[in-house]
């Protein structure tokens, strides 16, 4: 990841959308990037105070509260993981349960989904370009694309975590992202693969 983020610098991109932010590890790293707009998605109430907290102060860096899915306003139940929520998710625990048991569910709060194309047509983010596109929201990457049809032709470069084999149930999988992206003019540029079969995937466009 921390790859990825340097070469994001030298690409000095002009918006960043990072979908999934948690508390935003990589907020120094898209602070000096350059990038005249950042914004962060979270889902998580308690996690998402902190990110607010995180941002506060830096012009240009903005922190929302939102689900996001395919649809808008679809009701979800969210399930909140043991480990600071990093692995909540849409989908029920599948293999994840077998690759990572010392991780389980304590929680389920029921939210309503928004698209990422609703959420950039807001003000203050309406006729910013966002060029950059992280998405890591354990299974639902696909469904976060298939929300960002207007926005997806002026990304130039997209970081996903992805799975060649689900690691929750209903999840999609590496060739679906890989399939979606290529409608847009996205190509797979590399993919980091963990044990597990699920990584990292880095598209371009070409």
């Amino acid at each position: 990841m921390f790859e990825l983020l340097r070469d994001l610098i030298r690409r000095s991109p002009r918006g960043i959308v990072h979908v999934g932010a948690n508390d935003s590890h990589e907020f120094k790293y898209y602070r000096d990037s350059g990038a005249a707009i950042a914004v962060y998605v979270e889902p998580l109430p308690e996690v998402f105070e902190k990110l607010r907290l995180n941002l506060k102060g830096t012009p240009g860096h903005h922190a929302v509260h939102a689900l996001l899915a395919d649809t808008d306003g679809r009701e979800v139940d969210f399930h909140v993981a043991s480990n600071r929520g990093q692995s909540s998710s849409m989908f029920p625990l599948g293999r994840h349960r077998t690759l990572f048991p010392d991780i389980a569910y304590v929680d389920t709060i029921r939210m309503r989904t928004r698209t990422l194309d609703s959420l950039l047509a807001e003000a203050p983010f309406a006729g910013h370009r966002f060029d950059f596109l992280a998405i890591d929201v354990q299974g639902a990457e696909l469904q976060v694309l298939q929300g960002a049809a207007r926005s997806l032709p002026a990304i130039d470069f997209v970081y996903v975590e992805a799975s060649e084999t689900p690691l929750y149930e209903g999840a999609c999988t590496l060739d679906e992202i890989v399939a979606h992206l290529a409608r847009f003019g996205l190509r797979l540029d590399g993919f980091v693969a963990f044990d597990g079969g699920w990584g990292n995937a880095f598209f371009r466009r070409r």
